[in-house]
């Protein structure tokens, strides 16, 4: 039997692209933070949701939030399809919480 992370794939919403670029500089420019620390956080969080794809709750119907880490504002927004992990977006709790 294949584990999920194995036969699920990944596409993004190009919304979500511009939500991560977005938020690099912002950090960058700024907060005078560094965008690859941001950049590390989201794959990280990614692999994640690759491994346990359905370990996130859902709202807001079928999708679902898995945050960067414990204290994080960043999360990424996704949903599951038969076997697609589809990233919609990357929120910011503390600027849209109902995004």
């Amino acid at each position: 039997m294949k584990s999920a992370k194995n036969s699920m794939r990944v596409v993004s919403h190009p919304e979500a692209a511009r939500d991560l670029e977005a938020a690099v500089l912002e950090l960058d420019i700024f907060h005078g933070y560094r965008g690859d620390v941001i950049m590390g956080q989201f794959e990280r969080t990614l692999l994640r949701i690759v491994a346990e794809p359905e370990r996130c709750r859902k709202f807001l119907d079928e999708n679902r939030k898995a945050y960067f880490g414990r204290h994080s504002r960043y999360a990424i927004v996704y949903s599951l399809e038969k076997d697609v992990i589809c990233i919609k977006a990357l929120m910011q709790s503390n600027r849209r919480p109902f995004y």
